[in-house]
């Protein structure tokens, strides 16, 4: 399993130029703190299954956003319920083209629908809104601009039906998609890539990224 970040040509000014620094910030100060304060209720990731991890993230998640801190407020994250009736498909960006959802992906999405403030300000999106997303024209702006901002993403040459929305934050621009197989016959995990500030990460599966943000973002 790999996960790879890159920073962005515009280099570390941009970043700390970004919006959404101190978001990130603010994360990263209340994360140091537990690290610093010897916290020993970080959990084992290697052996817990998806939905005991969301439970494990949503408490670390909420604990990271919500210490006090002297220069920064407060932010909440807000996870709703799951979707009544949970499809086992997940919409691409092609209109009308879906894959079928897969064993991670299922139990990401019986734990909750959207998730605000998953991940350094996104949203993951809940299934009716991964399609009803594709619907507002500033979001399918925002998504086609992003392979001429990354000139080298995977998204550059990739077709729209190995693609989802999966996370969005649309005031600062950032979105997390999944990236199927080629074949659409293929059950395999979809990899997880991620746009934030000015970094791009990948992953390999949701797992993989879930293990990343449970440990720290480090």
């Amino acid at each position: 399993m790999t996960h790879i970040s890159r920073l962005h040509a515009g280099g570390m000014r941009e970043v700390l130029k970004h919006p959404a620094f101190a978001k990130i910030l603010h994360a990263a100060l209340a994360y140091g703190i537990v690290q610093k304060n010897g916290c020993k209720s970080k959990p084992e990731v290697k052996a817990m299954n998806i939905h005991d991890m969301l439970i494990a993230y949503q408490k670390i998640n909420e604990f990271r956003l919500t210490r006090p801190h002297p220069l920064l407020p407060p932010i909440y994250q807000v996870v709703q319920p799951p979707e009544a009736e949970l499809s086992s498909k997940v919409p691409t960006l092609q209109r009308g083209h879906y894959r079928k959802i897969t064993p991670f992906l299922k139990a990401r999405f019986e734990y909750a629908g959207s998730w605000k403030e998953a991940e350094g300000g996104n949203e993951w999106l809940g299934l009716r809104q991964m399609e009803t997303a594709l619907r507002d024209p500033d979001i399918l702006e925002q998504i086609r601009v992003r392979p001429e901002i990354w000139t080298e993403s995977p998204l550059v040459e990739m077709p729209p039906s190995r693609i989802s929305l999966f996370g969005l934050y649309p005031e600062q621009y950032e979105e997390i998609y999944l990236i199927w197989p080629l074949d659409d016959d293929d059950d395999g995990e979809p990899e997880i890539l991620s746009y934030a500030g000015n970094f791009e990460s990948s992953f390999s599966d949701f797992a993989e990224y879930l293990k990343y943000l449970i440990d720290g973002e480090s």
